[in-house]
């Protein structure tokens, strides 16, 4: 559990939960997850692999807007959701602002 800009922001094995109220789903299979909305929208799409011995890099896929994103230091799901809610791109009812979404993967993508 941790405060990102005001939210609360906590994470279970299944859920992500902003604010005391779950608003994604998570679901892990090996190197790969997904985030879904709470009525079944598959939002975000991960897949972490090992670059070197204890370095990890994630390619995410936004697929609501169908866009591809990495960034070094930007590793997993947890780092992904904070950074998120930090940019006021999800809000505790689970949803992404997609004009917001657009710029932050526009500003941060190191994705070639």
């Amino acid at each position: 559990s941790a405060v990102a800009f005001g939210q609360k922001v906590h994470f279970s094995q299944d859920s992500i939960v902003i604010n005391d109220k779950p608003c994604l789903l998570y679901q892990r299979t090996g190197n790969s997850f997904t985030i879904i909305s709470l009525d079944s929208v598959k939002l975000i799409e991960g897949n972490i692999t090992s670059t070197a011995p204890g370095k990890f890099s994630t390619k995410y896929t936004f697929l609501t807007v169908n866009k591809e994103f990495s960034n070094e230091k930007i590793n997993g799901r947890n780092a992904l959701i904070f950074e998120l809610v930090q940019n006021k791109i999800l809000d505790e009812s689970g949803a992404l602002n997609k004009e917001k979404l657009l710029k932050f993967i526009k500003k941060y993508n190191q994705q070639k």
